[in-house]
């Protein structure tokens, strides 16, 4: 049987998105230098991507279109990563790529702000 957590849901959704965007970040992060993850595969990557996007989307289901926007910001980054692999690591590439990861850490910080917030409440 699956564990409940005790979290409330807004919670539970707010980790949900900070882990998409955790591991986009960590796929970016290997894209640019697979030394940095050296213990991860791209595969791996993907798998673990793949799980904690259907988790989110469930959780996003009663929104369509916050599920489409956070979808579509996912397939796009995704979309980048892939045009890196295939063209090689240009100064553009490399800067389209780390811009994109600047943009998910400030979101990762703020929802972990977020987070904070809600459970002093």
């Amino acid at each position: 049987m699956a564990e409940q957590s005790r979290d409330p849901q807004h919670i539970q959704i707010t980790e949900a998105l900070i882990h998409v965007y955790l591991i986009l970040t960590q796929y970016l992060d290997h894209v640019v230098d697979e030394r940095k993850s050296p213990e991860l595969s791209n595969q791996e990557i993907e798998t673990q991507l793949e799980e904690a996007r259907s988790k989110l989307q469930a959780f996003l289901a009663a929104n369509p279109v916050v599920q489409a926007k956070v979808g579509e910001e996912s397939d796009r980054i995704l979309s980048e990563a892939t045009q890196v692999r295939k063209e090689g690591q240009s100064t553009k590439n490399v800067d389209m790529l780390t811009s994109e990861r600047n943009l998910l850490q400030t979101k990762i910080v703020t929802l972990t702000d977020l987070i904070a917030v809600f459970r002093a409440l």
